[in-house]
């Protein structure tokens, strides 16, 4: 390619500062000699020799066929000037994260569809459909009502423990034992419930180990991404994967410390709240 030197467009800028008259006859110059390369005005051109006349051309003319060369070519250097920036690092970069996000997007959308047919199965499974049963039919012991009724039993109970009314206890001791073997009763009829639910549960799904399905999920990567037409081997660590495994356990085990801190906080405030009750009754 050449290179455009500084005395080049000096050249060109210099041509600006010609006079546009005939150097000997004073008069406009009006024709270009492609022979001689020189400028002519009208009594140049009519002495000139009749050999050139296939060699003259209106300056006008040269001139517009000249522009419009000039004009081609130089959008065509700003179009690739512009087209350059396109191959430009960070540009690239740009250009192949769109590609990579969109590809992920479609393999969230199928994950997302996977997800879908799972959870359709499971409402499918027999187990599961045990267990509603099993609820259904153990449903009279677990009734809202016997709660309700333990529960104003007990807060009876404390008022007069409270209060100082041990008489009023005894003499309604039958009832409250009654009470507490019903209280026994269910409490062994929900144990045994939660304990058959809790193994059907299982029976439903089973979840292989997160860094199997980080593999997986690496392969997978790996056969459709190919980098400088080699594939991305090695793009998945299963270190990884449990070691992200292990800080969710970590992350769950703070939540639920945090559930057990708070449910601790309300069950003394209530119980703060019953020994308030219990000084303003006596």
């Amino acid at each position: 390619m050449q290179v455009l030197q500084n005395n080049d467009l000096k050249r060109v800028q210099e041509s600006i500062d010609l006079e546009e008259c005939c150097a000997e006859t004073g008069e406009q110059l009006v024709a270009y000699n492609s022979r001689t390369d020189k400028l002519l005005c009208n009594k140049c051109v009519y002495n000139s020799n009749p050999d050139d006349a296939g060699n003259l051309q209106f300056t006008a003319y040269v001139a517009s066929e000249l522009k419009q060369l000039f004009d081609e070519k130089f959008a065509n250097y700003m179009q690739s000037d512009a087209s350059l920036g396109s191959i430009a690092p960070h540009s690239i970069y740009k250009s192949l994260d769109h590609t990579i996000s969109e590809l992920f997007s479609r393999i969230e959308q199928m994950t997302n569809f996977a997800k879908a047919q799972v959870l359709t199965k499971i409402n499918d499974s027999k187990n599961l459909k045990d267990i509603e049963a099993l609820l259904a039919q153990e449903k009279p012991n677990f009734l809202v009502q016997h709660e309700s009724q333990f529960e104003g039993c007990k807060q009876d109970f404390e008022r007069k423990v409270h209060a100082g009314l041990f008489s009023q206890v005894v003499e309604r001791k039958d009832n409250y034992e009654l009470m507490i073997q019903k209280m026994a009763e269910a409490n062994r009829s929900m144990q045994k419930v939660i304990e058959e639910g809790r193994g059907k549960i299982q029976k439903i799904i089973k979840i292989r180990p997160v860094q199997e399905l980080g593999q997986k999920i690496g392969e997978i990567v790996d056969s459709a991404v190919e980098i400088d037409n080699s594939a991305i081997r090695g793009m998945t660590n299963p270190a990884e994967f449990d070691r992200q495994r292990q800080l969710d356990l970590q992350r769950q085990q703070m939540e639920e410390m945090r559930k057990q801190q708070l449910e601790a906080q309300r069950m003394r405030e209530e119980e703060l709240r019953q020994q308030q009750l219990a000084q303003q009754v006596s």
